[in-house]
This record gives C-alpha cells, sequence and structure tokens, in this order.
C-alpha cells in the first residue's frame, strides 16, 4: 500500500500537467537543416499547431548524425509536453541498424504528419533518362559516378545504397549537410545523383534535373508519371515512412493523447495539405492513435533490418 502511494505522489506532477497544459510557448525541434524537406514540415506543423494550442510554437533545428542529434536533444528533455519533435519516419525506422541505440524505446510516437515518396534525381545534362540507363552507365563508367545524401546513414544515403545493391553497381557517396545542400551540389555538376527529399522540384521543372523513379512501394500523385524504382528497373527500394511528431519518454499519455487529436484536425485541414503540397508532401491515409502509430515503426524497422543487412551498410 505504501508503495502505490508513493507512486501516486509521483503521479501528482503529471496529472496536474496535463490539465494546464500548454500555459506558454512550445519547442518544435526539427533534426535536419534549415531548408530542408524536414525543416519545411516542422515549420509548417509549427505554425498550424500553435494555432490549436494557442500558444507560440517554436522550431529549432538540431542538426547532426543523420538526425540523431536532434533525436538525444528531445529524449533528454523535460517530459512535459514543451519540448516535441518532427523527425522523417525513415530516421527513427532506420537509425536503429546504423548506430547504437534503438530511438522506439526512447522516443513517444504522438502522431504521423506527411508521407512522402523519395524521388531519384539526375543532372539533366547527363545522358541518362531512366533507371536502366543510370545503371548502363554506371558499369560502363566505372567509379565514375558520384552521389549526395543529406549525411552518411541517412534515409538518402540508405535509399542510394539500396538502389546500387540492388544493381550490382558503385557510386562514390559525398554527404552533406541537409537535402537542401545535396540538390545544391546536383545543379553546380559537384554529384551526379541523389534522391531528394522533396526540395528538387522546381529544378525539374525548370529543366535543370530529372527524376527517374521513385523510393516506394507504388508511384504518388505528387510525381505524376514517374514510376517506382521496382517498375523501373525489376528490384525494390523502398523507404517511404510517414514523418511524425515524438514526445520524450515519460510524457503523460494525456498529452499525447491531445496531441494527436490537434495533428488529426491538422491534417484535415485543407490548409495544411495545400501547404505541403509545396515540397510534394501530402498527410498519411489513415490517422493512426499513437499506439498503432509505434506498431507501425516497429514494422518499417524490422523490415529495414534486413534491407540495410542485405545491402551491406555498415553502422557508422
Amino acid at each position: 500500500m505504501i508503495r502505490l502511494f508513493l507512486s501516486f505522489l509521483l503521479l501528482l506532477p503529471l496529472m496536474s500537467l496535463a490539465q494546464t497544459w500548454p500555459d506558454r510557448p512550445v519547442k518544435l525541434v526539427t533534426n535536419f537543416a534549415p531548408g530542408s524537406a524536414p525543416d519545411v514540415l516542422a515549420r509548417t506543423v509549427g505554425r498550424f499547431l500553435s494555432e490549436e494550442l494557442r500558444q507560440p510554437v517554436v522550431v529549432e533545428n538540431r542538426v547532426g548524425a543523420a538526425g540523431n542529434v536532434g533525436v538525444e536533444y528531445v529524449v533528454r528533455a523535460a517530459p512535459d509536453g514543451y519540448t516535441l519533435l518532427y523527425s522523417p519516419g525513415s530516421t527513427i525506422t532506420m537509425n536503429p541498424h546504423l548506430y547504437q541505440f534503438d530511438l522506439q524505446k526512447e522516443l513517444v510516437p504522438v502522431a504521423a504528419v506527411n508521407l512522402s515518396a523519395l524521388p531519384l534525381v539526375v543532372r539533366a545534362d547527363l545522358p541518362i533518362h531512366s533507371v536502366k540507363d543510370l545503371i548502363a552507365y554506371a558499369k560502363q563508367n566505372p567509379g565514375k559516378l558520384t552521389y549526395g545524401s543529406s549525411g552518411a546513414g541517412s534515409p538518402l544515403h540508405v535509399a542510394a545504397e539500396l538502389l546500387l545493391s540492388g544493381a550490382g553497381i558503385k557510386a562514390v557517396h559525398v554527404p552533406y549537410k541537409g537535402s537542401a545542400q545535396t540538390t545544391n551540389a546536383l545543379l553546380a555538376k559537384e554529384i551526379d545523383f541523389a534522391f531528394d527529399a522533396g526540395v528538387a522540384s522546381p529544378h525539374v521543372k525548370a529543366g535543370k534535373l530529372r527524376y527517374l523513379a521513385l523510393a516506394s512501394s507504388a508511384r504518388s500523385p505528387s510525381y505524376p508519371g514517374v514510376p517506382t524504382v521496382e517498375e523501373a528497373a525489376g528490384f525494390p527500394v523502398e523507404v517511404s515512412v510517414p514523418g511524425g511528431i515524438f514526445a520524450p519518454p515519460g510524457t503523460p499519455p494525456e498529452l499525447v493523447a491531445r496531441l494527436n487529436q490537434m495533428i488529426g484536425r491538422i491534417m484535415a485541414n485543407p490548409a495544411f495539405r495545400d501547404a505541403i503540397s509545396v515540397i510534394n508532401s501530402a498527410p498519411p491515409p489513415t490517422h493512426l492513435s499513437p499506439s498503432e502509430l509505434a506498431a507501425s515503426f516497429r514494422s518499417y524497422t524490422d523490415r529495414f533490418g534486413a534491407a540495410i543487412r542485405a545491402a551491406n551498410i555498415p553502422r557508422q
């Protein structure tokens, strides 16, 4: 009885917090660079979430180690609902196989926000118009092709390595700080191809870059006419996982549930859909509860583990 009473006393501050939250600004951390697709998504979500909370939502970039720097910052934050994380889901589900800690055991999934297909992008000045052209070019020019990513172990890096492994070709990896920098490197002809996190679209429309295929299980309305890698080359490359909001471990379930409901309303808002369509993203087709989202991420993590091992991608 004494132990139960002491446990109840420990829970009292959290119960009180759930009733008064939020009474001050909320910090939303994003784990990728300014100008990247995750940064744009975090700022868009933050703007709409601020309206729901009736409190300012301040977005802060914590960049490095393929998204792990931002994750660790939030993991160590107070579980009071005033520090949250927006992260691509691929970071949460791939990094446990590439680094030494399990993000899903340390973060509380709150709600999925968006689903984006990662397109494979190549410089338009190269004689490459399809994935098969890329494979043939790599075999005819061994050691010459270069590709960029938003950092070693990032989803863009993993997608490229899965492509190279499936095609049986090689290319030199050039890591950058974010997807915007990777796109700039393509435009500057520093690299030849890359998977894109949603920032290359204007340059494709301008004829400077070219879409070849999508790293997803199905075509996307955001990229009309662009096939999946499996359709284009006969083997799958799938890294499309919903991006979402996460909270520190120990965050009261009442706060998590309230945030999940708020984000559900945001996802149903046509203005939000229009805002994220600019970077070729859309809300997931189904709004999941926190427990459903956690189960979904565990399934993705298991599948990516097998794919990463098959591609011989080393731990970072």
